[in-house]
């Protein structure tokens, strides 16, 4: 069933939301733009933003005590059959002219687990278009009614025709808890900033998370 928009609908949806996705609670419905940028911008879905999460580019020391999650490019799936991709693994670029410009991975972290980092490793010479990431969970608590609700915890892009580079969604202030039960976790490319891809000028080589275990 789907997300028809009344008002008691809507508040159950966001209450869920905020128990089973966000320790915090510091989330907020998401907007037109920030549901457009995410590839989530079906008026039948719910989406939430952390607003307090932030991303940076740039390379950090490996971290002590951390566990990692990698998804390849060609790992990825395209949110459309749309999708077209050229390269060779683990590198992928979306096929020029195509017009499907998002695809995702699953994640599959271990339940209690604190995410802390996502690192974006990939390639752009492009100096109109960026290569855009982003960390979403889509959650639904056991025995709870309503629609399931995304939550877009963080997203970075490179800027400018860099080449190689590194970018990162640091959550290591406030770690998002895995839910196994109640929530899947995605991790999102855009791979142009328009609608068409724009092909070898922007490359995904992988996203990688670090996480910790109680």
């Amino acid at each position: 069933m789907r997300h028809q928009g009344s008002p008691f609908t809507l508040a159950v949806a966001l209450v869920a939301a905020a128990s089973s996705c966000d320790a915090s609670g510091l989330t907020r419905p998401a907007s037109q733009a920030e549901r457009e940028a995410a590839g989530l911008d079906d008026p039948d879905t719910v989406v939430l933003v952390q607003s307090h999460r932030s991303g940076e580019g740039g390379t950090r020391a490996p971290a002590i005590g951390f566990d990692y999650q990698t998804r390849i490019g060609t790992a990825f799936v395209g949110r459309s059959s749309g999708y077209a991709w050229t390269g060779e693994p683990p590198s992928v670029a979306c096929t020029s002219g195509t017009t499907e410009i998002f695809a995702s991975a699953t994640l599959d972290l271990p339940d209690g687990a604190q995410i802390r980092y996502v690192d974006t490793f990939g390639f752009d010479s492009d100096g109109s278009n960026d290569l855009r990431t982003f960390l979403v969970s889509l959650c639904q608590g056991t025995y709870e009614a309503g629609e399931p609700v995304y939550v877009l915890h963080g997203d970075v892009q490179s800027s400018g025709s860099p080449g190689n580079f590194v970018s990162i969604i640091d959550l290591d202030a406030d770690p998002l808890p895995v839910s196994r039960g109640s929530c899947k976790y995605i991790v999102r490319a855009r791979f142009a900033a328009l609608e068409q891809c724009v092909g070898g000028s922007i490359f995904l080589d992988k996203m990688r998370v670090g996480y910790t275990t109680p």
